[in-house]
């Protein structure tokens, strides 16, 4: 949802301009313009510092002096409301999203769409994402992938919950149904570099293939049989309690044997699973 704010405009000298958002629905915003004379769009509007706006404007000069201003501020809110004051959230860039309520104390606290979940959930605003367990419950006509965040019972199919992929990683759980894994378990690769983030076991390695259209795409990926001490994180062994962070996967070993990843599965998963 996009929305179109006024702003009150101070002018600070010929060549800088403060902005203000009027503050009519909570929404807080203020900027500084260094200016010449035409038209003028800043898409670095900040709210503490946070992205989340995109200005345009106009302005015209007669004889050296400002003679008048004109202004248009851009919010675009994205469907999910913010666990401390309920206001929807901000767009602060891809994934990321911002509280620009000036009265709620989350106020310009930028972050991962997956967090700001986690947030609500723990305020007891929405309920957690679907747990491990195989087969996965069906959402929004797909199976949902234990990694995937959801918010009001809608899935964010292009992003990750970073505690929940960290808890794979280190845990040695499948990503998508996350249970524990065996000894050996299944990635995808790009070269040395596992795609799939975190490990998986083969009927759900079908499945994601069968459903995710960016690893049904081709692009050359590979898929190999491992255990831990085949991979890397950050270019390391695989620390034996875990890392603090959310690590980049690859092949220990460019003489693993892989085998090509099938482009189409005819949509249809194993053991008889929906996926359609």
């Amino acid at each position: 949802m996009t929305e179109t704010r006024h702003v009150s405009i101070a002018r600070l000298s010929d060549t800088a301009s403060t902005l203000r958002l009027d503050d009519d629905l909570g929404l807080a915003f203020e900027t500084r313009i260094h200016h010449a004379p035409g038209d003028w769009r800043a898409e670095a509007g900040t709210v503490l510092g946070r992205r989340g706006y995109t200005v345009t404007g106009r302005w015209t000069a007669l004889g050296g002096l400002v003679e008048s201003w004109s202004a248009t501020v851009i919010v675009t809110q994205v469907d999910l409301a913010c666990g401390e004051c309920g206001q929807l959230f901000i767009t602060e860039e891809p994934g990321r999203v911002v509280c620009g309520n000036g009265r709620c104390p989350d106020f310009g606290m930028g972050k991962e769409i997956w967090m700001a979940q986690r947030r609500r959930v723990e305020r007891g605003k929405d309920l957690p994402a679907p747990g491990a367990g195989w087969p996965r419950p069906i959402l929004d006509g797909r199976p949902h992938p234990w990694v995937t965040p959801v918010s009001d019972g809608r899935p964010w199919w292009r992003l990750t919950d970073g505690e929940r992929m960290r808890s794979a990683q280190n845990g040695w759980r499948c990503q998508l149904c996350g249970e524990k894994l065996g000894e050996r378990a299944w990635v995808v690769l790009d070269g040395g570099r596992v795609v799939t983030s975190a490990a998986l076991h083969r009927r759900c390695l079908d499945l994601a293939v069968a459903v995710c259209p960016h690893l049904s795409a081709g692009d050359g990926y590979r898929q190999a049989e491992v255990t831990r001490a085949d991979l890397l994180g950050d270019g390391h062994p695989l620390p034996e309690r875990g890392a603090a962070w959310w690590q980049q996967w690859t092949l220990r070993d460019a003489g693993i044997q892989t085998c090509a990843a099938p482009l189409d599965t005819g949509g249809s998963g194993p053991a008889g699973e929906v996926v359609a």
